[in-house]
């Protein structure tokens, strides 16, 4: 395995592996607000869940494209104090729009707690922040970025549970929650990722023009939130967002395989090697087939302990996991391209604009439809039996429409790559991790419907063996990655016991 190759595995791996060692605590925390809130107020829940996409989606924009851009200049070595500097300016104004627009995007009768949802401000600055820092970590050592999530995790969830059952707040202490993870993060990632932290007038200059060219990509995304406060706006309720929202919570550990991403753009600054590239792709073939997998088994389980009605959403969970899984895939040629693409930060009209243009476009189509499905939901004008009487209707319409957003942002991410370097998609790889995905699924899922959590539990670990199992014969680069990661694992019991 080529030296470049064992980088971007090596990290992609360590990144997944501490992201499923916090993933006890990220259950619990998911859990509990779910929960804690759905059982006070169903609508609560809903409420709470159309914030947090406003705030990490909607509002957040400008820090999103941002983020890249520190990250490519960081691992260039250059200085981005001054990035980091905009952004913090653009939370300020962000956080400006989102009070002025809140009583928009949640109508009034729906917003049971004003107070939190206007405070919510509190995390969105923290968020700002947090982005800039895991784009330097990116840039520079992208395993901090692992670590610095697991001690969010830890932060996260220890302040939940003082706000809810010491100091008895609901919104406004998940809100809390989160910026005080946020901020955990924060000092991890500025402590172990040295950076350049200087201003650079050039660098601004191009960081910006280059985060203007990214923010492209985030009108999709804010087309895709707005299904939400479309939802929310004809049903004047945030139920049927709280049906979708925990299918959402329970495709979290899908998108955890972003992780495998990490190391792509450091490696990418050093040599543009399409092997690299490749390596990730196949580790999505596996490692984030695996995800897939252990989602779908313990979905059931998980939105009964979340709230007995919301097993009506197992659906939903199955279409969102998929899109999920097909948009990591997305960005991971994104990642590569920030880099790829030479035109990025000094024209508007480069191979990367028009890819995201391009998606933006397809988007708007499917997101359309999308919309008039919701109307005709809301209005009756659409009637299917045992469908559309039911709040999780929306939810599966929703779903479908981002599964088609991905499929779309995939195919055109892998073109765009393509014309810049000979990388070639590892369809073999995906076919075989498929299909043992698809065996555990069609035999173990039936048997996942239980309410008890040891079942469930059971269930997930007999899943996720026999999918390794069964990868492991019919794939050869599992088949590699297994006994690599079995000698790595050997090796370090062995340097632990020599030194003790």
């Amino acid at each position: 395995m080529a030296k470049g190759r064992t980088s971007v595995i090596r990290v992609g791996l360590t990144n997944l592996a501490l992201r499923f060692l916090g993933s006890p605590i990220s259950f619990a925390f998911s859990y509990l607000v779910a929960h804690h809130l759905s059982h006070i107020d169903l609508a609560l829940f809903g409420l709470w869940q159309s914030v947090f996409i406003y705030i990490t989606g909607l509002f957040s924009v400008p820090s999103s494209a941002l983020s890249s851009m520190i990250s490519k200049f960081a691992a260039q070595g250059k200085a981005v104090g001054g990035l980091i500097l905009l952004n913090l300016a653009l939370g300020a104004v962000s956080g400006l729009a989102y009070e002025l627009l809140q009583p928009f995007l949640i109508p009034p009768q729906a917003n049971v707690d004003p107070f939190a949802t206007a405070l919510a401000i509190i995390m969105l600055i923290t968020y700002y922040l947090l982005t800039s820092t895991n784009g330097i970590a990116r840039g520079r050592t992208p395993t901090v970025i692992g670590v610095s999530s697991l001690a969010f995790q830890a932060v996260r969830f220890a302040t939940v549970l003082a706000a809810f059952y010491l100091f008895k707040i609901t919104i406004l202490g998940v809100i809390l929650a989160y910026s005080l993870g946020y901020l955990t993060q924060i000092v991890i990632n500025l402590f172990f990722a040295k950076a350049n932290l200087k201003v650079d007038t050039e660098v601004v200059k191009e960081g910006s023009l280059g985060a203007l060219t990214l923010s492209v990509a985030y009108i999709q995304y804010i087309l895709e939130a707005s299904l939400v406060w479309i939802a929310n706006y004809l049903t004047q309720s945030t139920v049927p967002a709280s049906y979708f929202e925990s299918a959402v919570i329970v495709t979290n550990v899908i998108a955890w395989s972003a992780s495998l991403a990490d190391g792509l753009i450091r490696r990418f600054s050093e040599s543009k090697d399409p092997v690299s590239l490749e390596s990730v792709l196949r580790l999505y073939a596996s490692a984030g087939v695996l995800t897939l997998v252990v989602d779908l088994v313990g979905a059931y389980a998980l939105l009964y302990y979340i709230r007995p009605e919301y097993v009506a959403s197992v659906l939903i969970a199955v279409v969102l996991a998929l899109s999920v899984l097909v948009r990591m895939i997305f960005f991971a040629y994104y990642n590569a391209l920030v880099i790829l693409d030479e035109t990025l930060g000094k024209s508007l009209k480069g191979p990367l604009t028009r890819m995201l243009v391009s998606n933006v476009v397809y988007a708007s189509a499917i997101l359309f439809l999308a919309a008039l499905a919701l109307y005709a939901l809301a209005t009756s004008r659409l009637r299917i039996p045992g469908f559309t009487d039911e709040p999780w209707a929306f939810g599966m319409v929703m779903a479908f429409a981002m599964l088609g957003d991905s499929i779309v942002m995939v195919f055109n991410a892998h073109r765009t790559t393509r014309s810049l370097i000979r990388v070639k998609f590892p369809v073999d790889t995906y076919l075989r991790n498929s299909l043992a995905a698809f065996v555990v699924l069609v035999v173990i899922m039936p048997l996942s419907f239980v309410s008890s959590v040891w079942k469930a539990l059971a269930l997930i670990i007999v899943a996720g063996l026999s999918y390794l199992g069964l990868a492991y014969v019919l794939d050869g680069f599992t088949r590699t990655l297994l006994l690599r990661t079995v000698r790595e694992l050997k090796n370090v019991i062995i340097r632990g016991s020599e030194t003790t």
